[in-house]
């Protein structure tokens, strides 16, 4: 293991964060409107902007039962928020007491914040029809632009699609529903009423369920409030803060004796991973040292039939999955090139490594890592799924590590605060895990020489995987050497 990297992890301070002023005040009790209880990232009425996210502002908190969030310049009514999923069931707040909005256009949201949950169906509500579209009653009650009287017509998606031809002779909306597909169908069918006005407005107010998203990942103030700090957001560079009152190792349910218990582990782990660390150091150098030289094999063709074990996916698929490779699905950029984020067949997460054509490492570093990573899997190791070469492009496709690299979180003063001691030390382990793989169990004997914090990428659990093996190198399993015919790495 790079000593650089064991020395930061082991010696940056675990708990950046000091007492903050602002700690004191998020972490009060914040009630809007018949919701208690709530936290970050909703804020707004008496809770400050900075103990919430921007696009979760609460209105209204004391003057109605349903307070409003806003969105994309609609209103819409908070009926429930459970923050354990992350869910919440909202109504358009034009639609609550009636038929008439106040804007005719269908629900958006802000991509990054809202999407709505599965298992939903869509309500149309048609306006200023010159023909009557529906075979169902139209509802007796009168919609007017400049004082002209208008009929409501009303039916589902499947329903509209069925009986109107002539899409365009109507102002049309759709407003999301609780109920799925055939339940809405035959709720709108049922001879409950003699006009349809009062199961539409009770299909409105129910509202539809609508998943939500802050920050660059949720975990992020999860693991803020396991170390016993509060989320919220800094006031200068206006990203996710966490505030500390004391000291943040402290878990919530932590007690003096864990707290002694914890401690004494680290003493005691810390001297025999360094001790470790060392050891491997000098064995490597000693290898260095023979003449029996190895160099990866020169690749010289990269098809998917020479490639085992790896897809070789078009240029079209992954252009697509990543939205014409759009900035808002950058994660970042290194020597390499840019990363992109993914979604492959709309269901899978992936990250696409893309060479840069000024990139100062080239195709023999792409072929190395190509071939290399097809033969490795280790739960240390970050998993490739796939390559593609097309259009003077290469690209390398992983998958998706949320957390993102140690780097991010090492060098912040804030996130410094998520990677308490016990966390260190199994980032430390789970590292050592992967290199003794690389370097003792793999069919191959490899070294990585290029590991720094910004090659240990973090899935979701904040479990350490190894990647970038561009500069890496195999040694023979009878030899003790490997072929360079330069310095590179760290």
């Amino acid at each position: 293991m790079s000593a650089h990297l064991f020395f930061m992890l082991i010696f940056l301070p675990a708990y950046y964060c000091q007492n903050h002023p602002d700690y004191t005040e998020c972490q009060k009790p914040y009630n809007c409107g018949h919701l208690v209880n709530l936290s970050y990232p909703f804020w707004g009425d008496n809770r400050p902007w900075f103990c919430g996210q921007e696009g979760f502002r609460l209105k209204h908190c004391q003057d109605q039962k349903f307070p409003i969030i806003t969105t994309i310049e609609q209103d819409f009514r908070v009926i429930v928020v459970n923050q354990s999923s992350n869910t919440m069931t909202i109504a358009r707040s034009d639609l609550y007491d009636g038929v008439c909005p106040q804007i005719r256009k269908s629900i958006t949201f802000h991509q990054n914040l809202f999407r709505l949950v599965p298992g939903y169906a869509n309500l149309s509500l048609a306006y200023n029809c010159t023909t009557s579209p529906f075979t169902t009653p139209t509802i007796n009650n009168s919609c007017s632009i400049q004082d002209e009287p208008d009929r409501v017509f009303y039916g589902s998606d499947e329903l509209w699609m069925r009986n109107v031809p002539e899409i365009g002779r109507c102002d049309r909306i759709e407003v999301p529903t609780l109920s799925d597909m055939p339940h809405l169908e035959e709720t709108l069918l049922l001879p409950s009423f003699e006009n349809g006005l009062e199961k539409v407005r009770n299909l409105l107010r129910e509202g539809f369920n609508v998943s939500y998203d802050y920050d660059e990942d949720i975990s992020i103030c999860k693991n803020c409030k396991d170390s016993g700090g509060i989320c919220g957001t800094n006031s200068s560079t206006f990203r996710f803060a966490c505030f500390c009152a004391g000291d943040c190792q402290k878990l919530p349910d932590s007690k003096p004796k864990r707290q002694r218990l914890a401690v004494i582990i680290v003493s005691a782990t810390a001297p025999v991973v360094l001790l470790l660390s060392i050891l491997l150091y000098c064995a490597k150098r000693k290898m260095l040292r023979s003449k029996d030289k190895r160099s990866l094999s020169p690749v010289k063709s990269m098809t998917a039939t020479n490639v085992p074990n790896l897809t070789h996916y078009s240029f079209a698929n992954i252009e697509k999955a990543t939205d014409g490779f759009s900035f808002k699905n950058k994660l970042g950029e290194g020597g390499y090139g840019p990363v992109y984020k993914g979604m492959l067949l709309g269901e899978q997460v992936i990250a696409v490594k893309k060479l840069s054509k000024t990139s100062t490492q080239g195709f023999e570093e792409f072929k190395n890592e190509v071939m290399l990573t097809a033969k490795l899997q280790h739960v240390n190791l970050v998993k490739v799924l796939g390559y593609c070469i097309e259009r003077e492009e290469q690209m390398l496709i992983y998958e998706y590590m949320p957390n993102k690299s140690l780097d991010y979180y090492l060098f912040d003063p804030n996130r410094r605060c998520l990677l308490d001691w016990q966390k260190r030390v199994e980032i430390i382990e789970g590292i050592a895990q992967g290199l003794l793989y690389l370097q003792e169990y793999s069919r191959l004997t490899i070294i990585h020489r290029d590991l720094k914090a910004s090659n240990i990428l973090l899935d979701k659990d904040m479990k350490p995987k190894i990647s970038d093996f561009g500069m890496a190198r195999i040694f023979a399993k009878d030899g003790q050497e490997a072929n360079t015919g330069r310095i590179v790495g760290t």
